[in-house]
């Protein structure tokens, strides 16, 4: 899908002054027949016989706005990482362990052209962690806040937003829900009952949870249990909050129980970060 003129000409201003404060940008780079020219979107040292390592990438799409690309540029800047901006179907190509980026950035808007937004698109169909930027302020984040599950990959969580954000504080937020809850008061249990009910089952997450996290040796980090189905704990994060999830929900669970992940991107009011 093509842009406007003026939307080029504003993209091509953006770039050009990414170029000027940070590290280079450019459009992904074809590979040649050379054995040393770069792999698509990559750049390469000239160290000791040609085999320096790669510099880690961040993708932006030529439809960004212009609080995306900035967003881009700042995380870009403070990691050292080359700013690549490619069409929208460049990005969500998905590409080999080698040449994938470190990072994609999108963002909340829909697109037609797509049947949808960029950022369902591409939490969907990469493997490297996707950005969606809502706050175009691009403020400082106040801290990380990880959806947590027990199949959730909180070290490969933790990873990635740390690329994005470091040094931040992170929350460790679980959604938990007592499925009897509803019966036991239809039934007649007076609210003692119910209250003592709820605080076994927020026992027994925490003690789930707790193991799990123990497993990625995350075992005295910050915990917090919220009441509620997942979706509308998640749309209590704050705004100046990154916000990371997993996407590793099985395509059966995914069809049986929807994404909470695709609610996410939809109704949450801070950037998320899928991973």
């Amino acid at each position: 899908m093509g842009t406007s003129t003026a939307k080029t000409n504003t993209i091509a201003n953006a770039v050009g002054i990414a170029i000027a404060k940070g590290p280079q940008t450019r459009p992904p780079q074809r590979a040649r027949s050379a054995p040393s020219a770069p792999r698509e979107g990559r750049v390469w040292g000239g160290g000791v016989g040609g085999e320096a390592p790669d510099v880690e990438t961040i993708f932006v799409s030529t439809e960004a706005s212009l609080g995306e690309l900035s967003r881009a540029q700042q995380i870009a800047s403070a990691r050292g990482a080359l700013l690549a901006v490619a069409p929208p179907e460049q990005l969500l190509a998905e590409r080999d362990d080698d040449a994938r980026p470190a990072l994609v950035v999108v963002g909340a808007k829909h697109d037609g052209w797509f049947g949808g937004f960029l950022a369902e698109h591409a939490q969907a169909s990469l493997r490297c962690p996707v950005l969606q930027v809502r706050d175009g302020s691009c403020r400082r984040y106040s801290h990380l806040v990880l959806a947590t599950d027990v199949e959730s990959a909180l070290g490969e969580m933790l990873t990635a937003a740390r690329f994005v954000a470091p040094e931040l504080p992170a929350l460790f937020l679980h959604a938990y829900d007592n499925p009897f809850e509803a019966m036991l008061r239809l039934n007649g249990a007076s609210q003692a009952a119910v209250a003592h009910y709820r605080r076994e089952a927020e026992k027994a997450a925490r003690e789930r949870v707790r193991a799990h996290m123990e497993r990625w040796h995350l075992r005295d980090a910050p915990l917090r249990l919220v009441h509620g189905a997942p979706r509308f704990v998640l749309k209590r994060v704050p705004r100046r909050a990154l916000l990371v999830i997993h996407r590793g929900r099985s395509r059966l669970k995914h069809m049986l129980f929807g994404s909470v992940t695709h609610w996410a991107l939809e109704e949450s009011g801070c950037d998320v970060l899928v991973v």
